[in-house]
């Protein structure tokens, strides 16, 4: 659930409610589509009171006012859409499948792409920010870690991780000065890896 001042955007059977955090009343409904797996997040950053929603049904990212559920800009991706990172001004998106996939800069106020990057064996998670060093660390769906810099989207180095297709189901995470990723190997388990992209 994402919060914005008072109002909780959930994601239920293939909609959004907005719903009033003191009285649990609900505010609006936004259908999405069942497809749909990725939550509402909540835009805080720059004073307004918004909503940052994924359409699987309509393929779009849209920015909706959490008070009132009006749209206030939609941009079209490619499907399936990952959860955005919301960082700063912007929000960066993985969206399409292998062969096609792209990480997206997406300008919050005006939802605006002021950066593109086709990723070639595609992503099935979302990007990593890692703020300190100004990069992105993007995972392909096999093969290759990605860094990338954080304001263009320049590709800086590609690190040979050998997960396989369909291993990695969460985004990595950043712990001190090493990326953690877990790679899922079978229904065994999964393994926690840890390196530091220098």
């Amino acid at each position: 659930a994402a919060r914005a001042n008072g109002i909780v955007g959930v994601l239920v059977r293939g909609a959004v409610y907005a719903l009033d955090a003191a009285s649990g009343q609900t505010r609006w409904r936004r259908f999405v589509g069942y497809e749909t797996d990725v939550f509402p997040q909540s835009i805080t950053n720059d004073g307004t009171n918004d909503l940052l929603l994924v359409s699987g049904s309509f393929g779009e990212l849209q920015r909706v006012d959490a008070e009132s559920g009006d749209l206030r800009w939609r941009l079209p991706c490619p499907a399936p859409i990952r959860t955005p990172r919301i960082f700063g001004d912007r929000a960066f998106v993985t969206c399409g499948r292998d062969g096609e996939s792209r990480l997206l800069a997406i300008e919050l106020a005006t939802g605006k792409v002021t950066a593109e990057v086709r990723v070639p064996v595609g992503c099935s998670v979302e990007p990593t920010v890692i703020d300190d060093r100004n990069e992105l660390i993007q995972p392909g769906s096999h093969s290759s870690i990605y860094v990338l810099d954080l304001a263009s989207l320049k590709c800086k180095r590609v690190f040979a991780s050998r997960h396989t297709r369909g291993s990695l189901t969460v985004p990595a995470t950043w712990a001190g000065n090493a990326l953690v990723f877990a790679v899922n190997n079978g229904t065994s388990g999964s393994l926690l890896h840890a390196f530091t992209p220098v």
